[in-house]
């Protein structure tokens, strides 16, 4: 178990170096940019941060980035949010809309 946390959270910790360049405007050619998404819904929803262990309110129709897919035990989505809170939902919970 600890074995894979770790190649997780390595996975995650790439995915958000990449998503840093991109909001910041300094994504390389190499880099691929990271789609955004959203929470499905209205309203608002708790969800669980992982590195607080502790729920925090997130307003479902937010545009929200996968930083990994099945990143927990319950098999959640490790998603990164532009108020920078990173949070675990289930991946049902959000829709890819892509780039426009």
């Amino acid at each position: 178990m600890a074995a894979k946390k770790s190649k997780t959270s390595s996975q995650a910790e790439k995915t958000l170096k990449i998503l840093y360049k991109q909001l910041s405007g300094k994504l390389t050619e190499k880099d691929e940019a990271i789609p955004p998404v959203i929470i499905k819904g209205q309203g608002s929803m708790w969800a669980y941060d992982p590195f607080s262990k502790i729920m925090v309110n997130i307003e479902r129709g937010s545009i929200v980035y996968v930083l990994e897919k099945e990143y927990d035990s319950q098999g959640r989505t490790l998603i990164y949010c532009t108020n920078s809170d990173i949070i675990c939902i289930e991946y049902e919970e959000i829709e890819e809309i892509g780039f426009n």
